[in-house]
C-alpha cells in the first residue's frame, strides 16, 4: 500500500520534471543563439506588458524588431530572457528603456531559418534558479518516496 508520504514525494518528483525540462532549454537556447551571425535591427515595439491576476501584477518586456537578410525582410519579438528575480518590475522597465523604438539593436539570426532572430537581453539567470530548485524538488521528492517506503 502506498502511503501518502511516499505519494507526495512522487508527486513533488515528478511535478518538478516540467519545469527542469523547460528551464534546460530555455538556458541551451540562450547559449545557441550566443553563436548565430549578428546583423543590425530596428526596434519597432518596445513596451512593458503588466497583467494582473489573483497573484498580483506582473510586468515583461515585450519587443518587435525589424530586420534584413539576403534582400528579405522579417519581423520577430524573441529575446533571451535576461532578467532577474528580484526588482524584476524595475529591471522591466531599464530593460525597455534600453531599446526604444526607432533604435537600431544588433540581434542574433539563425542560420538555418533567418526569420528565427533573438535579441540579447542578457543570460537567463531566472531560469538557472528556476532549474535549480526543480532539480531539488525532484531529488527531495524521490528521497520522501524512498525513505517513506521503508
Amino acid at each position: 500500500m502506498t502511503s501518502n508520504a511516499e505519494l507526495f514525494g512522487l508527486t513533488l518528483a515528478v511535478g518538478a520534471i516540467p519545469l527542469a525540462i523547460k528551464a534546460s532549454l530555455r538556458i541551451r537556447s540562450y547559449r545557441q543563439v550566443q553563436r548565430w551571425p549578428k546583423v543590425s535591427a530596428t526596434v519597432i515595439k518596445s513596451v512593458v506588458r503588466e497583467t494582473t491576476d489573483s497573484d498580483g501584477t506582473s510586468c515583461l518586456p515585450e519587443f518587435a524588431f525589424r530586420y534584413t537578410v539576403a534582400g528579405k525582410e522579417y519581423v520577430s519579438t524573441r529575446h533571451t530572457d535576461g532578467l532577474p528575480f528580484l526588482n524584476m518590475e524595475e529591471a522591466v522597465r531599464q530593460m525597455v528603456e534600453r531599446h526604444p523604438v526607432g533604435s537600431m539593436i544588433e540581434i542574433a539570426v539563425s542560420p538555418a531559418d533567418p526569420g528565427n532572430a533573438v535579441v540579447d537581453t542578457g543570460f537567463p539567470r531566472a531560469w538557472v534558479v528556476l532549474r535549480r530548485i526543480s532539480f531539488v524538488a525532484i531529488a527531495a521528492g524521490i528521497a520522501i518516496a524512498v525513505i517513506a517506503r521503508h
